[in-house]
């Protein structure tokens, strides 16, 4: 099999230094692709491929900044979790290759492209990073799997406990269905499901796990809340971390 062209890779954001993406940089680097050295948003025009990995409220900031950079076949992806692809729309009409990558768990990639060569690219990197893909559609994944995604700060172990959780039978890749009993999801991938999907799947871990490793899950809901000012999760999180305290 013909090997894939060598990309000159430059990552931009504050999130480039958490543990997922700093490992599949460091792996696309060692597999031969260049990581250009530098933070600065005026290298784009001499990178192949743009990685946006931003903090919390940055996206927005990083993708006008690099805008003016951009020209046709650039590739321009995201891994910010909480936005689909309609930041990067504009980018397309100029020409660009989209996509996102939003981290699962250990290894575990859901990969999103505007179009079939978006997707072959994002597929080949993860694979090259030594990953996984979980084919796992924005508009048709699993409670479970935006529940993960949503609580994208948490560690490998504690993502690997809450996958044997709710997946025991599966390995690290999560299936695709849903329960018959739990409505079908429509919102974007690391968007936290509704309120009553939380409590389920709070409750299956309620089962299964101890206080406080259900403290340390509860913060992270707290945090997700409130970074999408979900105002009815956030309460209800605040009322089980009391209870789990009392």
């Amino acid at each position: 099999m013909k090997t894939p062209p060598r990309l000159r890779i430059l990552v931009l954001g504050d999130g480039q230094d958490t543990p997922p993406i700093s490992r599949f940089v460091a792996n696309l680097a060692d597999r031969g692709h260049h990581i250009v050295p530098t933070r600065s948003v005026q290298a784009a025009s001499e990178a192949d491929l743009i990685v946006l990995s931003p903090a919390a409220g940055e996206l927005m900031t990083l993708v006008n900044n690099v805008a003016p950079m951009v020209r046709p076949r650039h590739i321009v992806i995201h891994t910010y979790p909480h936005s689909g692809l309609g930041v990067l729309e504009h980018l397309h009409h100029r020409g660009a290759i989209i996509g996102r990558l939003s981290y699962l768990a250990e290894a575990v990639w859901c990969v999103e492209g505007g179009d079939e060569l978006a997707e072959t690219i994002l597929e080949l990197l993860v694979f090259e990073s030594g990953g996984k893909v979980s084919q796992i559609e924005s508009e048709l994944e699993s409670p479970e799997a935006r529940f993960l995604c949503a609580l994208r700060h948490q560690s490998d172990n504690d993502l690997r406990r809450i996958y044997q959780c709710f997946y025991p039978n599966e390995g690290l890749a999560p299936s695709s269905e849903s329960s018959d009993a739990t409505p079908k999801p429509a919102q974007g991938l690391g968007q936290l499901p509704d309120l009553p999907v939380i409590k389920q799947l709070y409750q299956r871990l309620a089962e299964q796990e101890d206080p406080s490793f259900l403290r340390y899950v509860l913060f992270l809901l707290r945090r997700a809340a409130e970074e999408q000012s979900h105002h009815e999760v956030e309460m209800w999180v605040l009322a089980e971390e009391a209870k789990i305290n009392h």
